[in-house]
């Protein structure tokens, strides 16, 4: 089959960005021949293939150079507003988004939810911290409860304590009763995540 060639080119607004956009492009691609130039902020990339493989590493391009331009815009305002999705894979990670929202709230940040939006003005690498704090609670905590608001719950107490301890976190639940353990080890909360969490923060 005779591989098409196509050139594509990207402008970016900053060194910092072309640097980052191009190591980013390096481990994204899922194409076997490429080519990547680069002079001053215009990022050349030539893809081989077929046509729908050169479709779909373009999106990917294209996907990427709209991530990097959206979250350095971040750093220009006091405000910030972070999407979900883009945060998610900006960390490496899943994560409620109402999880962090309590973090950066117990840290003294200014946070809002709007929809699948988080707007704080905690800087990137703050909210990436816990972000990703998170999301390892949440993969490491299933066995210790199948409750989804139980997790959440534990993992959000772990990141604002920034322990990876779950056991001294479960410890802390159990003591002040907003947990219960079954007859299986699993722990269950006794009143809602949030209520539970202000009463041991309180604390």
């Amino acid at each position: 089959m005779k591989l098409r060639k196509r050139v594509f080119k990207i402008t970016l607004k900053d060194k910092d960005s072309v640097e980052e956009f191009v190591n980013r492009l390096l481990q994204e691609l899922k194409i076997d021949q490429s080519k990547i130039d680069v002079r001053g902020n215009t990022v050349t990339i030539t893809l081989y293939g077929t046509k729908d493989i050169i479709a779909y590493n373009w999106q990917i391009v294209r996907n990427l150079a709209e991530e990097i331009t959206y979250l350095k815009s971040l750093e220009k305002v006091k405000l910030k507003k972070y999407v979900h999705n883009i945060l998610q894979k900006h960390a490496e990670t899943t994560f409620p988004l109402d999880s962090l929202s309590e973090v950066l709230k117990a840290k003294g940040y200014i946070v809002r939810l709007e929809e699948n939006t988080l707007v704080s003005d905690a800087p990137l690498d703050i909210v990436v911290h816990y972000a990703k704090i998170l999301g390892k609670a949440l993969q490491n905590l299933r066995t210790y409860t199948r409750s989804s608001s139980t997790k959440k719950f534990l993992a959000t107490l772990a990141a604002i304590l920034e322990t990876e301890d779950l056991d001294e976190v479960k410890r802390l639940g159990l003591e002040e009763g907003v947990l219960v353990e079954n007859e299986i080890g699993h722990v269950i909360l006794t009143v809602e995540w949030k209520q539970a969490l202000n009463k041991i923060l309180k604390k």
